[in-house]
């Protein structure tokens, strides 16, 4: 969206990006340097929305252009909503959104800012909620960042993965693209499993302020509070029965599915489940949550259809646009010949007769492919042009400049045809 001025910052993004081109999504980084800015957008010019000590990593799940990754939003990261669309549930901390295309907003540690918006809430779907701040219509509330939502960091301030692990491919049955992301998460959360028994990284926590005080919020309950933001829940954070666990499953795939590229989609699998589990389902909020499922499945199936219908006319217009160029190429070669056979006469082309010449113009004139006038041009006494009309023709004669135009004239003294 915004590109960098400095021509070699491109080409160390560049790089960065060739080196990565390889790389499953998503996959774990970790920053390379002190006091690193994740940002609310791709680019300097948007807030920080917090600021990451060297070592911690982070799961990216794209590269754009310019040089930032999107990666999951950090431990700890919130947005907002206006608690005016917000209805409470049965469940403390969990609230229903009442009303359709509510905008979230990215929230920062770091400052007041919230003007960045990536993601719209449809009605039915559910969030958590941290803290409530104001009243009234101007109430805001401070919810997990919703599936789909990214914040960013800078390319070069993240470290590859250790080349001594390998890619793990992915198996068969479900989505093998979705296979290829899960495959890789899990080879991530062993890695973390084995930095935490090596006393490498400790457990992390983050406080969620709410209005009785301030509550630290331990590692398996942070996961269930931003289980809609691209990670994997723990098994603690998971509820206990079956149908939880695959309503939890495909929330997780769908949200996988739409951070590939939209000519990878295929939500196939995806409605076909959804759609048992809503047969499956009796109570409501259960319910609820697959037809929000299902609503999602709607609209991003309406962007894939349109962005191959692009596609596609893209490749027409391409498919087009070289038609043309060959006619291009052919007319070119064409006008070179007429412009070599020019050297040797006064002026050459093909003859036509001037309909209702004006006082003073010559009644004929020679063209070229496109009929552009070469020159204007007149026959000398005894010398018979009309004849020659929709021929080819070279002329020598008296050169001159019609009278109140820059244009040629040539009174024609001698005339050799070229090609009828």
């Amino acid at each position: 969206m915004r590109c960098f001025s400095v021509l070699v910052v491109c080409f160390c993004a560049l790089s960065v990006d060739s080196m990565r081109a390889e790389e499953p999504f998503p996959y774990t980084g970790y920053i390379a340097g002190k006091n690193v800015y994740v940002r609310s957008g791709p680019g300097k010019n948007y807030y920080p929305t917090d600021k990451l000590q060297q070592g911690t990593s982070l799961e990216i799940w794209r590269h754009d252009p310019g040089g930032w990754f999107a990666v999951r939003p950090p431990e700890g990261s919130y947005s907002w909503v206006r608690a005016k669309y917000l209805r409470p549930t049965d469940e403390q901390g969990v609230f229903v959104v009442a009303a359709d295309r509510v905008i979230t907003r990215v929230g920062s540690k770091l400052n007041e800012q919230r003007d960045v918006i990536q993601i719209r809430l449809q009605r039915g779907e559910q969030v958590e909620v941290f803290q409530t701040i104001g009243t009234g219509g101007n109430a805001w509330c401070k919810v997990a960042p919703p599936a789909g939502e990214f914040r960013w960091v800078f390319g070069q301030l993240i470290e590859r993965r250790s080349k001594t692990e390998k890619s793990v491919r992915p198996i068969s049955g479900r989505n093998a693209l979705i296979e290829q992301v899960e495959a890789q998460q899990e080879l991530a959360a062993k890695k973390t499993k084995q930095h935490v028994a090596a006393g490498d990284e400790k457990k992390p926590s983050f406080a969620v302020k709410r209005a009785g005080g301030t509550d630290v919020v331990s590692k398996p309950a942070a996961e269930k509070v931003t289980r809609a933001s691209f990670e994997k829940p723990s098994d603690d954070a998971l509820p206990t029965t079956k149908n939880g666990d695959e309503l939890d499953r495909l929330e997780l795939d769908l949200t996988r599915m739409v951070t590939l590229d939209a000519g990878q989609w295929d939500f196939t699998a995806l409605r076909k489940q959804a759609l048992a589990l809503l047969n499956e389902r009796d109570d409501a909020p259960s319910r609820g949550r697959v037809q929000s499922v299902l609503g999602r499945i709607k609209r991003f199936d309406d962007i894939r259809r349109r962005y191959h219908a692009i596609s596609a006319a893209q490749q027409d217009t391409d498919q087009r646009n070289a038609s043309l160029d060959k006619q291009a190429a052919v007319i070119d070669r064409a006008t070179k010949l007429i412009r070599k056979v020019d050297q040797r006469f006064d002026a050459s082309g093909r003859l036509i007769a001037l309909k209702n010449p004006q006082d003073g113009q010559p009644p004929f004139a020679l063209v070229d492919l496109q009929n552009n006038i070469i020159s204007y041009v007149s026959p000398a006494p005894g010398i018979n042009l009309r004849g020659h009309v929709g021929q080819t023709i070279g002329v020598h004669g008296l050169s001159s400049q019609l009278a109140g135009s820059k244009d040629q004239q040539v009174v024609v003294k001698h005339v050799r045809v070229l090609k009828k």
